[in-house]
């Protein structure tokens, strides 16, 4: 793919479709330090592959406040165009929350919902000709979880699934995309799931079939469990091999020479913005962990393709520099236009030092790509890294409370 591909600005509604990332190794990334006063990043949305916003929190004094800017890629290069417009008072003096959502819908707009004191409210963003309008939607009814999967149902004008990386999950609709209406049509929860609490990334067999890596043993046989999302009562995880139908169990990992499995396991940060934005896109699920017989700077990926015959664990990867024992969770996303590619970082605060891994699903390989100085702020709820899925040209990486990565090809 040549150089600068994806750097391309494409009309509103469109996208990158043959961006690929398999040879992303930062060399055409740019850094951008905002100016605006942030104490913490929440998450970013695109309307389209110019304009995006992007969500955080603002200290301001007895009664901190979250705001939004909107950011625009102009051929691969960043800028704030309208910045710290603050539309919500949290009623804190220190807050720290980073839960809540940041999503694009099906009409090309952006909702954003924060665990604020006004965050029962939608608030839907929409753009014009490059201007940005905020609004108040609909109050909303679905659960506000602390890793948040909003996709949109494929095939579908209306509906989302909004489920939680552990083990919950909902069906949503709203006819006018979040101004005035949402119904929540279906609310599960499950039993019998190890790897809660935002573990591994969830992937989907169909619109209704959800599935996550999991253990029925509590760390030492690891297999992907489905919920079926048609099913309104509470849920035991099935475990299935290849057709969802089939619950044989497949082919397991014993991971009988890492005793710390379930300790070991890497989890994702309290996060706003999806990791994919379609039911459609991803057929895999995903879990990062420690290799714990080799030391706190040694990562490995376990995988499972909807339809293979076994979980694939991919090789080891020891980081050039620093070490993960600083951190116990990281952040994500896949980027591209398929989801072949999916990124994940994190930061050593004790070492200064934010590193970036890349999973490459179809050949199995697991690959440090970024490994540099960072000296994150040390204040609560500040020293954070967090990657932010734009379509298909790439992520947006916040660092700290200042500055913007924007990866591309």
């Amino acid at each position: 793919m040549p150089i600068g591909f994806a750097k391309q600005i494409f009309a509103q509604g469109t996208t990158a479709a043959g961006t690929n990332f398999t040879g992303w190794d930062g060399s055409n990334d740019t850094t951008f330090t905002t100016t605006t006063t942030t104490k913490h990043f929440i998450g970013f949305a695109p309307f389209n592959n110019e304009y995006g916003v992007l969500i955080s929190a603002k200290d301001n004094g007895s009664d901190d406040q979250i705001q939004y800017d909107v950011i625009r890629n102009q051929s691969g290069t960043l800028s704030i165009t309208d910045g710290g417009n603050t539309f919500i008072n949290t009623g804190v003096a220190d807050y720290q929350d980073l839960r809540g959502l940041v999503a694009p819908t099906q009409d090309g707009a952006v909702i954003c919902e924060v665990e604020a004191s006004a965050s029962t409210i939608y608030h839907r963003f929409t753009i014009s000709s490059g201007t940005v309008t905020r609004s108040d939607g609909k109050t909303t009814a679905r659960n506000r979880y602390s890793y948040p999967l909003f996709v949109n149902r494929t095939g579908e004008t209306t509906g989302y699934n909004n489920i939680n990386y552990g083990k919950a999950a909902q069906k949503i609709t709203s006819t006018d995309h979040f101004a005035s209406n949402e119904t929540v049509t279906n609310h599960l929860d499950s039993t019998g799931y190890h790897y809660g609490d935002g573990r591994s990334l969830p992937g989907f067999v169909d619109k209704d079939t959800v599935f996550w890596l999991n253990s029925q043993t509590s760390g030492q046989k690891l297999q992907p469990h489905k919920l079926d999302l048609t099913d309104t009562n509470v849920q035991s995880f099935t475990a299935f091999s290849g057709s969802p139908t089939n619950s044989t169990t497949m082919a397991q990992f014993d991971t009988a020479n890492s005793t710390n499995f379930g300790t070991n396991t890497y989890d994702f940060d309290t996060h706003a913005t999806p990791a994919y934005n379609e039911t459609g896109f991803n057929d895999i699920a995903l879990l990062m962990r420690r290799e714990t017989t080799g030391g706190a700077n040694k990562l490995v990926m376990e995988s499972y393709k909807a339809g293979d015959s076994s979980v694939q664990r991919s090789n080891i990867v020891t980081l050039s520099t620093g070490s993960t024992a600083g951190d116990s969770s990281g952040t994500g996303c896949f980027v591209g236009a398929t989801n072949d590619t999916f990124l994940f970082a994190g930061a050593d605060i004790t070492n200064n030092r934010v590193w970036v891994c890349k999973f490459q699903q179809s050949t199995n390989t697991l690959t440090e790509i970024l490994n540099f100085s960072e000296t994150l702020p040390t204040a609560t709820g500040a020293e954070e890294v967090r990657l932010h899925r734009w379509f298909n040209q790439g992520a947006l990486m916040t660092i700290g409370n200042t500055k913007i990565r924007f990866i591309q090809t």
